[in-house]
């Protein structure tokens, strides 16, 4: 025994360093290689780019948040010269939105995450955007489940069951890839064993950073319910009155850095009829949405749902088949008769965690349930995400204190529960065991393992460990295909072919100095914002703030109300041969008459907040009836 705890702390420096090196190496060759999981592609492709530098998989329409927004702003930033306003009239687009940008101002120390944009080519900076990401959510959350219990390989095991869930992969580049991989990091800031007051520097800083990276409450609320439960399980020495107003006192100071700086842009989305001020009841997930946290393949196929819904990213949640496995497998007898008094204290506050976060999705309660933790602020599909953490959280360290340990009849039970679930769903559907058989091979891996436990050739501990790995594999074969791996070298590239050759000509021709592709009659008429990335003065674009003090000038004869309804709105924006103003979430088509009449230019159009910028494009200085100048 003495010598297995003298041997004990190399293996454990050991894991350490071969994680660090693999994250080196690794990184080495993705941002190398300027690899990244965007879909631009798609946009390379409608410009009839020859090599649109789609090295492997498809690039998904599903994530037009990200290429057709997100990267575009990022390109419209790097075009600006990092600066607050793009440059690209006549909306003169200001940057500092919810989405974090590499702007150069105070708040630029909380954006790790692009510091490289500043030193290296945008297409290696770029890739290393996303990689670092990617880093910090499997390494982050490799140390907190070791922090809380788990063994080392386990947890780096659990950390890729949890990155290759399908809420995380399938919104990995629209809402997953922004705060979630600062969460972890958030959690262990105030469990290492440093000064007091050193944890709370590095808790505000990651805090801020995390929520400026993309300002999107639901999220942030409701992981912030699991960090507490986190805590509560491992109750660290701090855990003290006056360290919990010392923490109090310093989320507030996080939270407040974060309003002052997004100010602006929470304004204009707090007066917005979509999202407006948006209040939520509990209930919503319904029971087979729900289910697919247990059987997380059993209402999808080849990434396309097989129950109601808006699309397969709205209907994700996180979830393994390891839960149900568990199930089976866990030694009850001893949880009830082994589990010590500390044992009891946290499988209490996880309990209570995942009651908690799975009521407030399946059961209709008025939003004044949720006032004291704010989850009134929580849409109960948005509640998967810290519903599926608790979940994945208290099986994962159920199974490090009382190891699976698969039997042939409960495989065999097992097996047979996972193909009737493929019976029920799938068979009617035309899908055959074969082609579902992500549905059901679990139950060989739960066999297999069985079957070595059997002959002695693993240790329960052992057999846990390739139940977790069989369970990330299933998950990377699942879900983790979804994304494309994409070459950031064309997204930043200049491009000519034939499409931007008509662009430009359309430009020269109708010497207006703005772009409008009229709705229907182009792919870049139903999301613009592409172009304004690329340098186009396009009409058509996406917003957090709409361009209210604009419209109201261009639809004079529109009611204010009704303007209000169909334009006060985030999303797209497009025109068309339409008779009024209209919004189908999450894109308005307004009528384009006003745009194409004799005489109009670019200059006729600018906002007029902005009007102080129209000498930056040759048109006329403001005058005092043209707004507000910009902040600069």
């Amino acid at each position: 025994m003495t010598a297995l705890a003298e041997r004990l702390p190399d293996r454990t420096r050991r894991f350490w360093w071969l994680l660090a090196a693999a994250v080196v190496v690794t990184g080495c060759v993705y941002v190398g290689q300027r690899w990244s999981p965007s879909s631009y592609g798609l946009i390379l492709q409608v410009l009839g780019v020859a090599d649109p530098g789609v090295i492997a998989g498809v690039p998904r329409a599903d994530r037009g948040d990200e290429f057709a927004w997100q990267t575009p702003l990022l390109q419209m930033t790097l075009r600006s010269g990092f600066q607050r306003f793009d440059r690209t009239p006549p909306y003169f687009e200001d940057l500092r939105t919810l989405y974090a940008m590499p702007i150069v101002d105070w708040a630029l120390i909380f954006k790790p995450q692009f510091w490289l944009f500043f030193v290296a080519p945008p297409a290696v900076a770029y890739s290393f955007y996303h990689f670092l990401l990617i880093a910090m959510f499997l390494v982050g959350y490799t140390v907190l489940f070791v922090r809380l219990g788990g063994r080392q390989l386990d947890s780096l095991l659990m950390a890729f069951v949890l990155f290759f869930s399908a809420y995380i992969q399938y919104w990995w580049n629209g809402a997953a890839n922004f705060f979630n991989p600062f969460f972890p990091w958030i959690v262990l800031a105030l469990l290492w064993p440093i000064h007091f007051a050193a944890r709370l520097a590095l808790f505000f800083w990651l805090l801020v950073a995390g929520l400026l990276s993309y300002f999107y409450p639901p999220n942030a609320i409701s992981l912030g319910f699991v960090a507490v439960v986190m805590w509560l399980t491992i109750w660290p020495d701090w855990l003290q009155w006056r360290k919990l107003a010392a923490l109090g006192l310093t989320a507030a100071a996080a939270g407040a850095t974060v309003l002052f700086y997004l100010h602006d842009a929470l304004a204009a989305v707090g007066q917005t009829v979509y999202p407006g001020q948006r209040i939520s009841g509990g209930g919503g997930v319904y029971f087979r949405w729900w289910l697919t946290q247990l059987l997380p393949t059993s209402h999808m196929n080849h990434h396309v749902p097989l129950i109601p819904g808006p699309n397969i990213c709205e209907l994700s949640t996180i979830g393994s088949v390891y839960v149900p496995a568990l199930l089976f497998f866990v030694p009850w007898r001893q949880v009830a008769t082994e589990s010590s008094r500390q044992d009891w204290r946290r499988w209490l506050f996880l309990a209570l965690g995942l009651f908690a976060t799975q009521a407030w999705m399946t059961i209709r309660l008025p939003p004044w349930a949720g006032y004291p933790l704010l989850w009134h602020f929580v849409q109960p599909g948005r509640m998967v995400l810290a519903g599926g953490v608790m979940l994945l959280t208290f099986a994962f360290l159920l199974g490090q204190r009382f190891p699976l340990r698969p039997t042939g009849s409960g495989s065999v039970a097992f097996t047979l529960t996972l193909v009737l679930a493929w019976a029920l769903f799938k068979r009617d559907l035309g899908i055959g065991l074969a082609e579902a058989y992500r549905d059901w091979v679990f139950g060989v891996a739960a066999a297999g393992t069985a079957g070595l436990l059997a002959l002695r050739w693993l240790t329960p501990v052992r057999a846990n460990t390739l139940l977790l790995a069989a369970a990330a594999a299933l998950g990377f074969v699942s879900f983790g295909r979804f994304n494309p791996i994409q070459s950031t070298t064309p997204i930043f590239a200049q491009h000519q072919t034939a499409v931007t050759v008509e662009l430009d000509q359309r430009l020269e021709r109708e010497g207006r100095g703005f772009l409008m592709l009229p709705w229907g009659t182009h792919w870049f008429s139903y999301v613009g914002q592409p172009l304004i990335g690329l340098g186009y003065p396009s009409l058509s674009y996406a917003t957090f703030d709409p361009a209210m003090d604009l419209w109201r000038k261009i639809y004079p004869d529109v009611p204010p109300d009704e303007l209000n309804r169909a334009l006060n709105n985030v999303g797209s924006f497009s025109f068309g041969d339409v008779p009024r103003p209209t919004w189908q979430p999450i894109y308005a088509i307004a009528p384009m008459g006003p745009f194409v009449k004799p005489g109009v230019t670019v200059c006729d159009l600018i906002r007029p907040s902005r009007a102080a910028m129209a000498a930056s494009v040759g048109c006329p200085p403001p005058t005092a009836a043209a707004g507000a100048p910009a902040k600069q």
